[in-house]
C-alpha cells in the first residue's frame, strides 16, 4: 500500500490541491514508513491524480477534496479518504490498520465540491 497524504506542516492539509507537499508512506504489514515528501507542483484541475497514479499511489488522504478529484482518483483505482486530520505518520498508520477516523470533508469553497467523509 502506498499512501499519499496532502500535507501542511506536520499534519493533514484541509484542501488536497492546495497542500504544501505530498507525504508518501509505504505500509507493509505492521510497518508504516515515510518514503518521501514531494512539493506540490501546483493546483491545476485533473493533473494531480494521473501523477500520483504514475507514482504507484494506492490511497489518498486529505482534509477535503472536490467531487471531481474524488471521482478521477476512483476511476484510476485509487482509494480516497477525506475529512482526515492529525499528524501524518499517525494518520498513515491508522489507515493501514483500517482505523482511520474522519470527519466532514472540509473542502468548503464554491464549485463542484462536497462528497464525503472517510470513504475509500
Amino acid at each position: 500500500m502506498l499512501i499519499c497524504i496532502a500535507a501542511e506542516g506536520g499534519g493533514v492539509c484541509p484542501h488536497f490541491g492546495h497542500c504544501e507537499e505530498f507525504a508518501l508512506f509505504r505500509a507493509e504489514g505492521e510497518e508504516v514508513r515515510l518514503v518521501k515528501r514531494v512539493p506540490n507542483p501546483g493546483h491545476a484541475p485533473g493533473t494531480l491524480p494521473p501523477m500520483l497514479k504514475e507514482w504507484g499511489v494506492t490511497h489518498v488522504v486529505a482534509g477535503g477534496m472536490g467531487n471531481r478529484a474524488v471521482a478521477l482518483f476512483r476511476s484510476m483505482g485509487i482509494e480516497v479518504f477525506t475529512g482526515a486530520h492529525g499528524e501524518l505518520l499517525e494518520v498513515a498508520r491508522s489507515l493501514a490498520q483500517g482505523e482511520l477516523a474522519c470527519e466532514e470533508n472540509v473542502c468548503d469553497h464554491p464549485g463542484n465540491h462536497g462528497g464525503g467523509h472517510c470513504h475509500g
